[in-house]
């Protein structure tokens, strides 16, 4: 697992770094020095003097400890057996209970108070793909020194171990103590080893985290499958998905972003796209999407959906798929597809492309995001 700090805005800064492990214990601390509008990268456990240890389910927080710079924290968790990585991001606690008034360089910003608002995961899955064997990982932190207690909730649908349909919905109840985390015996496999679904079964669904607790913590699951169903010592490759909340500036709707958008899609035989949009407000949306052409601009195909409180809808191959936009056999280069709410619904929706090699099953998945710089911190909730 090596880190990567990045200085944003032009000025120095200087980071604490502590790692906990799952049950809130510090295990080790250090500052390090990020240069103005620079970077540095390096082995995390080697620079936390822990070389040669094994930690699993920990949490890794970066504080501001100098300096007026502004850090971006990434993770990259390189598989010594296959050398596939995943990109791990670093997320800001940004509680959903705004706090009162605040000064700003901008004048006094005023906040309503707002009562816990639930999270949600878009897709998890445990479930055999074409060459490949999905299963997620689930990983959530208590960032605070409060207890964080939590109901989650998996809507799931699939099938049985014999072909059979199967849906339905998953809880479990759970409190994170400070700074504590997800344990891995459960965040391993979590459709099994958290919600208790059998494990021959093949299901996907989306997440949706509950509870006095959701603003204390931070959450995100990691989809893997193996390098090689045949042989295990080869390794594993995933990326990961991001928790979301109505609040949240990927979330498209009337209220709050009014587009969201992925630029520089392509098509080719190479690879197949999915599109996967969770409703994340508990109410009902109504949305459109366009796809552009990047290249001679002008809008090339445009499809609406309409998804129920808290559903989640995956098109598989959303160029010709059943529900896609219909576009034929011909490849595109630098298309860029874009999300935004119609009609009155008062829902908020997340959109997300999984995109798939078709001969390494190797798979990325891009969040559709609001276009512009990001939104003050004040105001980013």
């Amino acid at each position: 697992l090596n880190l990567i700090l990045t200085e944003t805005v032009g000025t120095s800064a200087t980071v604490l770094l502590k790692l906990f492990d799952s049950a809130g214990t510090l295990l080790a601390s250090k500052q390090v020095a990020v240069p103005a509008a620079g970077n540095t990268q390096f082995a995390l456990l080697d620079t936390l003097g822990l070389s040669g240890s094994e930690v699993e389910a920990c949490s890794l927080s970066v504080e501001p400890a100098g300096g007026s710079g502004r850090v971006v924290a990434i993770g990259t968790l390189i598989d010594n057996a296959s050398s596939s990585f995943q990109s791990l991001s670093g997320r800001a606690l940004r509680p959903e209970v705004l706090g009162p008034a605040a000064s700003t360089a901008v004048g006094t910003v005023k906040h309503l108070v707002l009562d816990a608002i639930p999270r949600v995961i878009p897709s998890i899955v445990h479930s055999k793909g074409i060459g490949a064997y999905f299963t997620t990982e689930v990983s959530i932190t208590n960032a605070t020194a409060a207890p964080a207690p939590l109901h989650l909730v998996y809507d799931y649908a699939g099938s049985d171990a014999t072909g059979n349909p199967m849906a339905g919905s998953a809880t479990a109840d759970i409190t994170l103590g400070g700074r504590a985390s997800l344990a891995a015996a459960k965040s391993r496999d979590a459709i099994v080893n958290l919600f208790g679904l059998p494990a021959d079964s093949n299901t996907a669904g989306p997440m949706r985290i509950e509870g006095e607790g959701v603003n204390r913590i931070v959450a995100r699951a990691t989809v893997t499958t193996p390098v090689n169903l045949g042989d295990p010592a080869q390794g594993l490759k995933g990326s990961e998905f991001q928790s979301y909340s109505m609040l949240s500036a990927e979330a498209v709707g009337l209220e709050r972003t009014p587009v969201v958008t992925y630029p520089g899609i392509q098509k080719y035989p190479g690879i197949r796209t999915n599109l996967i949009l969770a409703e994340v407000a508990g109410k009902p949306a109504s949305i459109r999407l366009r796809i552009v052409d990047g290249t001679s601009g002008g809008v090339l195909a445009q499809v609406d959906k309409t998804l129920a409180p808290y559903q989640r809808l995956q098109v598989n191959d959303i160029w010709n798929g059943s529900g896609g936009f219909d576009v034929g056999s011909a490849s595109f280069d630098r298309i860029a597809i874009s999300l935004e709410p119609v009609g009155s619904g008062a829902g908020s929706v997340v959109g997300a492309l999984s995109i798939i090699d078709n001969l390494t099953n190797s798979s990325r998945i891009l969040i559709m995001a609001p276009p512009g710089p990001p939104q003050p911190p004040w105001i980013g909730f």
